[in-house]
């Protein structure tokens, strides 16, 4: 028999290794250390309130992990996780957890829920269409290897450092808004993990990027529309990946509605490992 309450006095140590094991033998190779996943809670604006986790004699077996924050002027909750661990699954543990949650949501006026799911993942999919999560965007998921990538660029910008980032000039070089561990209040909740960078040409901002330091996955990479074409994007990728230690490369979530961003990453020696469903359901 499982209880299930939120995560609210489970420490970060607990809730890894329940993670760890949940997804070890997933579709997509997740291997988050301890560092890194207290990152990606911050990141996500973790909420243990809002967050449920199924408790077997007080082991945690399976949990969903939330962040809350306003999205698109609406008050969401994003599933940064769901997992049970292999020897707890096929007892209904997941569907629980969401008919449990639900009603939370709803009590904290929480009025949408937002997830991503693998598309390859096809039981967590029908799941989620069981509960009344529809499809809203899918996403391409590009990993690279640093010695495997080409800049055909020729240096002709100025590319540098900020510690912040002018985002309305920036956020008008969007094709499509970032999804939620993307956007920007997920870049700017970790000022000190994320490296911004901006590239001008004839005296103005032309381009930016985002990458973590940690995470070495690039969160935004954006080019003015009058400045495209000229290498610059070429430019800020080089000088974002020169920004991480990591020797791999991943850039998560890029809408497939962008031809021109899927292109460009392709181009520069990316190839998709994982493809996504962005889903969202209404609350009560």
């Amino acid at each position: 028999m499982y209880e299930i309450r939120t995560l609210e006095g489970v420490s970060t140590e607990e809730l890894h290794r329940a993670f760890a094991a949940a997804f070890s033998d997933y579709t997509v190779k997740v291997d988050l250390s301890l560092e890194k996943f207290t990152l990606m809670l911050i990141k996500n604006g973790f909420d243990a309130a809002c967050s449920l986790g199924a408790f077997n004699k007080n082991e945690l077996a399976g949990f969903v992990i939330n962040g809350v924050r306003e999205w698109d002027g609406i008050l969401t909750a994003y599933d940064s996780g769901t997992g049970v661990i292999p020897s707890c699954r096929k007892a209904g543990i997941t569907t629980a957890m969401f008919d449990k949650l639900m009603g939370i949501l709803s009590e904290k006026l929480i009025s949408r829920y937002l997830l991503e799911v693998i598309k390859t993942n096809i039981p967590a999919f029908n799941l989620y269409r069981k509960l009344g999560f529809r499809i809203t965007r899918e996403f391409l998921c590009f990993r690279a290897e640093k010695s495997e990538l080409d800049f055909t660029s020729e240096k002709k910008f100025t590319v540098s450092k900020q510690q912040s980032g002018d985002w309305n000039r920036l956020k008008s070089f969007w094709d499509n808004q970032p999804s939620w561990q993307n956007s920007l209040e997920s870049v700017t909740a970790l000022p000190c993990e994320s490296v911004i960078v901006t590239a001008e040409s004839e005296g103005r901002i032309a381009g930016y990027g985002v990458i973590g330091k940690k995470s070495a996955s690039i969160y935004q990479l954006a080019v003015d529309r009058a400045f495209r074409n000229k290498g610059i994007g070429s430019e800020i990728l080089r000088s974002l990946i020169n920004e991480t230690g990591a020797s791999s490369i991943t850039c998560v979530n890029v809408d497939s509605r962008s031809q021109s961003a899927a292109g460009f990453l392709t181009k520069a020696g990316f190839k998709v490992f994982a493809e996504q469903y962005e889903m969202v359901k209404a609350v009560g």
